[in-house]
This record gives C-alpha cells, structure tokens and sequence, in this order.
C-alpha cells in the first residue's frame, strides 16, 4: 500500500504586530529625544504706553479737526474742581476717531488733549475771530497759558490707560484706575471716549 505524502507549502511566520509597533514607537521616541527642543514662546509682558513719548509726538499727527481750532474740555483738578479749559484734540489715528461715534474701532489708539487756560475774550468790531480764539455759548475766549496735556492710551488688551503730563513733560498720574479721569470717561458714550461731538 502506497502513502501520498502530502507536502505543506512553505508559509512565511507570521509578523509579531507586537514588536513592530514596539519597535517603530522606540525610532519615533528618539527622534524626538534627539531633536532640539523649541519652547513656546512667553507671553510679553505687559508694558504701560509712554504717555510723554505720545505727547511729545502727537504735534507730528494728523489733525482731527479741520478748522484747527481748540475745543473746550471740562476738566476735573487735583482739588476736584471742575474747571474750563480750552485744548487741542491730537489723535494717532485721526481717520479712527474721527468715526467713533459711528463704531470705528480704536484698536492701538492716542488721544492727546493739550489743556490750556481759557481766557475772556471781547473782540473790538465785527470780523473774523483770530485763529486762537474759541467761541463758546455767546461768549469768545483766548488760549492763555498752556496746562497739561490729557492722555488715553489703549493697550492691546482693549483698555484704556489713562494720564496727564505736565509741558516740561514730566508724568504726573499714569494708570488704568484713575479716578480723575474715570468719573468722566466710565460713562463716556463710545467705549471710554467722548468723540468730536463731546456728548456726555
């Protein structure tokens, strides 16, 4: 009697899933021990806007107004005593703030207000008023002495800081929580300003 012997083909052995994955997470692991190490970058630290820096800068803007004349601005003392002054509106983005009142953002904006004394003036006949004198309600006043200029500042964060530096250029008050300047500004109509209009 006659066996057939039967042949088995030959099969290859079977792949160890395991030890591939093993292996190939071992080559990922030190590449990346190998490569050099890159740290996220740290957040800037917060930096208060040089508020005698925009003063002694914003002569070089642009205008806000187009007659160029002073704007009358109540002003709060150290004393708190309201008090009258005559100022010049400067912004480092005029076009900005020139449409606050319609919702233009004021992202990166200066404003500078330099203060002067507001002094009674009569004119001697009818013509046109000299370029220094305001005219207010029925009465007419002159730019007199100049005073400190009134900054706001907006940070990158969206607020404001707020300050008033004197014509030597010497800081006298800088922050985010002045209340001088926030019993005013806090209900300022477009988002901490007052606008050309001066609404309040």
């Amino acid at each position: 009697m006659q066996h057939r012997i039967h042949s088995r083909p030959n099969r290859l052995p079977r792949p160890n899933h395991f030890a591939s994955c093993a292996a190939v997470g071992a080559a990922l692991l030190a590449t990346f021990l190998a490569a050099p190490r890159s740290h996220a970058p740290r957040t800037a630290p917060f930096e208060a806007p040089d508020l005698a820096a925009l003063v002694a800068d914003a002569p070089t803007w642009l205008p806000v107004t187009s007659d160029g004349r002073a704007r009358p601005v109540p002003c709060m003392s150290a004393a708190e005593e309201a008090e009258f002054r005559l100022a010049f509106v400067m912004a480092r983005d005029p076009a900005a703030y020139r449409g606050v009142e319609s919702g233009a953002s004021q992202d990166g904006q200066a404003i500078v207000l330099a203060t002067y004394d507001a002094t009674p003036y009569r004119a001697s006949g009818p013509g046109r008023l000299p370029d220094r004198v305001v005219r207010v309600g029925d009465g007419s006043f002159l730019t007199g002495s100049q005073r400190e200029s009134l900054v706001a500042a907006r940070g990158a964060d969206g607020a404001w800081t707020y300050g008033t530096v004197d014509p030597d250029g010497t800081v006298r008050a800088s922050g985010t929580t002045i209340m001088l300047c926030l019993r005013c500004h806090a209900d300022a109509p477009h988002d901490g300003l007052f606008g050309l209009d001066g609404s309040r």
